[in-house]
């Protein structure tokens, strides 16, 4: 696994941990039998060993976590559900935010005293400046050995795990790209800074990068560490919208030991990461380019957006009008119908529109229908 691979994966977790309280429900994959939701672990508490911190720069402050869980068949150790996380596991969110976009890294969960059955779980919090604010324990997941398992919001049960966190020197994560937009296919270039969010001044040797979507967990993509100035960039020789991006940022070793941490990460507001503008691409051809008054030409073409919409437009005075509709196949070709309205000489093209998402319209080289 790279360096950025190892950053990566964390952000993933904060995706998470970010998100609306989750209520405590059981479920179960039985192997032979019925479910028996009686045997789900059970949350009965949560510490942290400390309830205030400082920490400055590309520093890291551990903080203890402890869970106190029960389970009448035990509570597993080891991978859980992959759709969820390892069990047992924990995730915060900042329910008040100061400066910064950092984040908090939990380490492996250890059965530290106690049994499986009725035992108490503990792991390492490594907390960096850019979660500057009240950092409160979200959401705890534990699986029990027969695979029935618990996601609770521990705030529901009546307990409240927080951490009021002074940050100071926060990394600040900039990230642009060029072509702005990327056509799907091509390449792109990702550049940017990191620097000291009090004073402006670059943080050098620091890991820094984007990364797909699947990626964020284990694709190995490299990404580049910052220059004396601060700055990085990152090339993608052939960028692709299944390959959305979805998390960005900067981070390094915990200087404590306890494993990669993230300085500051990009949040676009989609999916808690970054997603580059782009556009698809289109071709459109026309069956011929004469057609008699009143009947219709086919018109064929290919997209690089699979099993979505692209619609035949006309132009009317100065403006581009809709005049039909189709949806992409598998393949991403498409047809469709044209038909010149009376007697003249008209400019079509196949628009594919843009989404909110990032995606800008795209359009095809426009051609000429005359209708005789």
């Amino acid at each position: 696994m790279t360096t950025l691979s190892r950053f990566l994966r964390p952000v993933v977790a904060l995706a998470l941990c970010f998100s609306l309280a989750t209520p405590a429900f059981a479920a179960t994959a039985p192997v032979g039998g019925l479910p028996d939701p009686s045997t789900a672990p059970q949350l009965l508490d949560v510490q942290l060993s400390e309830s205030a911190i400082t920490v400055s720069g590309l520093g890291v402050h551990d903080v203890n976590i402890r869970l106190h869980l029960t389970s009448p068949v035990g509570v597993a150790d080891g991978p859980g559900d992959p759709a969820l996380s390892d069990t047992p596991a924990a995730y915060f969110t900042r329910t008040s935010v100061g400066r910064g976009n950092g984040g908090v890294t939990v380490g492996k969960f250890l059965l530290t005293s106690g049994t499986a059955e009725d035992g108490w779980w503990e792991a390492v919090a490594a907390v960096t400046a850019g979660t500057d604010g009240t950092l409160t324990v979200a959401r705890v997941y534990a699986q029990s050995t027969h695979g029935e398992y618990l996601v609770v919001d521990p705030r529901t049960l009546g307990i409240d795990a927080h951490l009021q966190v002074t940050g100071s020197h926060a990394a600040a994560f900039t990230i642009h790209q060029t072509p702005d937009p990327v056509a799907t296919g091509h390449a792109v270039t990702f550049f940017g800074t990191v620097t000291d969010l009090d004073t402006g001044a670059p943080f050098a040797g620091v890991s820094a990068g984007a990364n797909f979507d699947t990626g964020c967990l284990d694709s190995g993509t490299g990404g580049a560490l910052t220059s004396a100035s601060g700055s990085w960039r990152q090339v993608y020789a052939k960028w692709n919208y299944a390959d959305l991006l979805s998390c960005a940022g900067a981070g390094g070793l915990s200087p404590t030991g306890s494993g990669f941490v993230i300085y500051a990460y990009a949040d676009d507001g989609h999916w808690g990461g970054f997603t580059p503008d782009f556009r698809e691409w289109v071709t459109a051809r026309a069956a011929t380019a004469t057609v008699r008054v009143g009947g219709t030409v086919t018109v064929t073409g290919q997209s690089s957006a699979l099993v979505k919409r692209v619609v035949l437009q006309r132009i009317v005075g100065r403006s581009w009008r809709t005049v039909g509709a189709a949806t992409t196949r598998q393949s991403g070709r498409f047809m469709l119908v044209a038909q010149p309205p009376a007697r003249g000489t008209y400019h079509y093209r196949v628009l594919r529109p843009g989404t909110r998402y990032h995606e800008f319209p795209a359009t095809s080289a426009p051609f000429v229908l005359v209708a005789r």
